[in-house]
């Protein structure tokens, strides 16, 4: 809990996260089946599917749209996932590989990291693993259900789970259940809950939309391989770098199920999630870290599985070791913090406190020659909703409106410092970046004296 939600009001995310976290206040404020940035960019968005943001949105409706409450929402996911995994481990194979797992779960970092910001791989990890143990009790139904709510949150990684059932049922030598009527109709079940989507965007005339997600994740994405070209081995180096014990502890279960000559249908289950995300996910050439996010309770259930034999008295101390790493980290974080200070955009930060000071909200940012991250700029001004943001050329920058902001290289301002003598007024310098920042007149405020 610690490590989820320390600190949860300190403001700045991943550009990602001010996106679908936008994307979810606007989903409260009547944007429901279609995601919704800003008016000028991604007015109508369809690289994602929206049931996350309905979720969040329905969150935001409750408790307010905030960064404790994106936060919090994000967290949750991976907060209940770890619950599920320890309660369905726990009925599975007992309480010590149930609290085995949970302390490799709490110390998979990259998990912690993604957790700390709105996103689809969190809430697709908890569907996921639910989906696959109502399989394990052969509740087709319930199965189905999640099945379709991890298909309605990242379209096609959603099909990791027949894929993983398909070949469970070949490694247990089950072949006899797809003679039964009832993993079809629990498959089918996913398949139609899925379809809700496209179904209501017909019958609201926005049809195009799931036309244009279609193109865009299968053809874009997938076939045209949207992303950094990387190396088939990316991920396990990922792995080896971020969460080495763990890595090498569910690489080793592997060996250690082989040698005992081990006959369980539940770690062939969780193998098989495990292996198929790690080597389907390496062939594609574009590779994102999170989408690893899925494959981390599989990991950590693995990597607890070759311990689950060892002696009560290492197992005392492994807890004892475990409690006072838990207790320590608690203390430090709480005595301090890690993220007490705005670390991301912390340019715009200081110009936003500038403007509420000065009670000015600006309507169009301009980015002269690429000076500041677009998308980092764009995402936080529309979740802060201080107005859109543009790129412009310096050649290009002839027109200057009201209640403008311009970020401009400082060599460039002082080229063209004649030029805009009276419509535009430097307000601050960030010698760092060598980055001016511009404002019309209109900007200036009596009663606030904006200084250079």
């Amino acid at each position: 809990m610690v490590l989820l939600f320390q600190q949860v009001w300190v403001p700045g995310f991943f550009h990602d996260g001010y996106l679908y976290a936008e994307m979810g206040k606007n989903a409260s404020n009547g944007h429901w089946l279609v995601p919704h940035l800003n008016s000028a960019v991604y007015a109508e968005f369809y690289h994602h599917l929206p049931l996350i943001f309905i979720l969040e949105g329905i969150f935001f409706k409750i408790f307010g749209a905030s960064f404790i409450t994106a936060r919090i929402f994000a967290g949750l996911f991976s907060f209940i996932t770890l619950a599920v995994l320890m309660d369905w481990v726990r009925k599975e194979k007992g309480e010590k590989l149930a609290w085995l797992t949970g302390m490799m779960m709490t110390f998979t970092l990259p998990l912690i990291k993604k957790s700390r910001y709105p996103n689809m791989d969190l809430p697709l990890m908890l569907f996921t693993l639910v989906s696959l143990r109502f399989y394990f009790k052969k509740s087709w139904l319930l199965c189905g259900v999640f099945f379709g709510l991890a298909l309605l949150t990242k379209g096609p990684m959603g099909l990791f789970i027949p894929i993983i059932i398909f070949i469970h049922i070949f490694l247990t030598k089950n072949l006899t259940l797809l003679k039964s009527y009832r993993p079809w109709i629990g498959l089918s079940l996913g398949f139609l809950i899925f379809a809700l989507w496209p179904f209501a965007l017909a019958l609201n005339g926005k049809i195009s939309i799931f036309y244009s997600w279609f193109d865009f994740t299968f053809r874009h994405t997938i076939t045209d391989a949207r992303g950094t070209e990387t190396s088939v081995f990316t991920y396990f180096i990922f792995l080896l770098r971020n969460c080495l014990p763990i890595f090498i502890g569910a690489i080793y279960s592997f060996w250690y199920y082989k040698k005992e000559n081990l006959h369980c249908s539940f770690f062939l289950l969780m193998g098989t999630l495990f292996l198929s995300y790690l080597l389907l996910l390496s062939i594609p050439e574009f590779k994102y870290s999170h989408y690893l996010i899925p494959l981390y309770p599989a990991m950590a259930l693995l990597a607890a599985f070759g311990l689950k034999n060892i002696s009560e008295e290492v197992e005392i101390k492994i807890k004892g070791i475990y409690k006072g790493l838990v207790i320590l980290v608690t203390l430090t974080l709480l005595t301090f913090p890690v993220t007490t200070k705005i670390r991301r955009d912390p340019e715009i930060y200081k110009l936003k406190s500038l403007f509420e000071q000065a009670k000015q909200t600006p309507k169009v940012w301009k980015i002269i020659d690429g000076i500041y991250p677009y998308w980092s700029l764009n995402n936080l001004t529309s979740w802060h909703d201080l107005g859109l943001v543009q790129q412009v050329s310096l050649d290009g920058m002839k027109t200057i409106a009201d209640h403008e902001i311009i970020l401009m290289r400082e060599i460039n301002w002082i080229k063209v410092k004649s030029e805009f003598k009276g419509r535009l007024i430097p307000l601050y310098k960030f010698s760092k970046m060598k980055m001016v920042v511009l404002i019309t007149p209109d900007m200036m405020n009596k009663d606030y004296l904006y200084k250079e």
